[in-house]
């Protein structure tokens, strides 16, 4: 029970094979217990079989994630069996995933100057679609100090995270579960369907120009996304347009407020001057969510649809008077 088992490995294919033992058909060592103990842990309630390497090797000039072993490689612990993949770059969890979520959970993982190499490779073994979108060559470490748990006005912890290039069958699976009036509330018009094409957008993200943060029900990999807010700069005002989705279920519990609160910490802490936000004028809940924010908003009305400006530098007076009692 709650078995932990840690192997290391050689190298990892983007299908999530194992080498442990050799590199190529040159044989490193032995395999030891390492498929006993992954097949134990993970028929072990509560345990965990995890696989763990640095993301390179060689001074950082070979990836350690590739897009297949080595001729002559063996496969220690097979693309069935294993559960968690980790770097110094993340976890990466593949149990139970198709080969498309296993290979951008592995990119994900991988050292920021070999992925954008490791997508191009994914997408010519058709692992991954044509269109995905492409990674930033810069791309920001996924940033773990926003992740945090917070409580809901009805008592409840929920998980709040920056969003991952990986979690769009979670982002589709909020989609389907909106009513009409949320979808309309968020993208003006209605649409009956998320393809994989229209969830590229709502997946880009830089970790700097382009960010969103989502809520889940919990950390775990069976959790469900309940919330999930953007903002995207406009590098030529410094200015970036805010936007948020909240299931019908979870609305009216303070999850906007949660996610607007630490979107506004992530885009101050990386220079952004403020947000801008289009909402309908009969989108109460989210008009409140904004003007709550603790900073001066500015609208305007136009053909139904309230143009938010809020500036960073401008606290709002009942923010001031709130920080001046404390």
């Amino acid at each position: 029970m709650n078995l932990r088992a840690i192997n290391a490995a050689i190298e990892v294919d983007l299908t999530g094979q194992v080498c442990s033992d050799s590199l190529g058909d040159l044989f490193y060592s032995g395999i030891g217990g390492q498929v006993d103990f992954v097949r134990g842990a993970s028929r072990s309630e509560g345990g965990k079989a995890i696989i763990a390497l640095p993301s390179t090797a060689l001074n950082e000039s070979i990836s350690r994630i590739v897009p297949h072993l080595k001729t002559g490689a063996g496969v220690v612990t097979s693309r069935g069996d294993v559960h968690y993949v980790v770097t110094e770059y993340g976890c990466a969890y593949l149990h139970g995933k198709n080969i498309r979520e296993r290979a951008m959970a592995l990119i994900q993982i991988a050292h920021p100057k070999f992925r954008p190499w490791l997508l191009g490779e994914a997408k010519a073994r058709h692992l991954v679609y044509s269109d995905q979108i492409e990674l930033p060559v810069q791309m920001t470490q996924y940033p773990e100090e926003y992740e945090s748990w917070v409580n809901t006005k009805d008592g409840k912890k929920v998980f709040c995270r920056p969003l991952k290039l990986t979690d769009e069958r979670l982002v589709r699976e909020l989609f389907y579960q909106l009513s009409e009036d949320s979808i309309h509330y968020r993208f003006f018009h209605m649409i009956k369907s998320m393809p994989h094409a229209k969830l590229q957008e709502l997946l880009q993200v830089d970790y700097h120009q382009n960010m969103a943060m989502v809520i889940l029900t919990g950390a775990d990999e069976s959790s469900e996304l309940i919330g999930i807010a953007h903002y995207h700069n406009d590098a030529r005002t410094n200015m970036a347009q805010a936007s948020f989705l909240v299931r019908d279920d979870w609305q009216g519990k303070g999850i906007g407020r949660n996610l607007l609160s630490t979107l506004v910490d992530f885009a101050r802490a990386n220079g952004i001057s403020g947000f801008t936000a289009d909402v309908l004028s009969h989108n109460s809940n989210m008009l409140n969510v904004f003007h709550d924010c603790g900073y001066s908003v500015e609208s305007n009305l136009s053909d139904g649809i309230y143009e938010l400006k809020i500036p960073f530098q401008n606290r709002s007076s009942e923010t001031q008077e709130n920080k001046q009692n404390v």
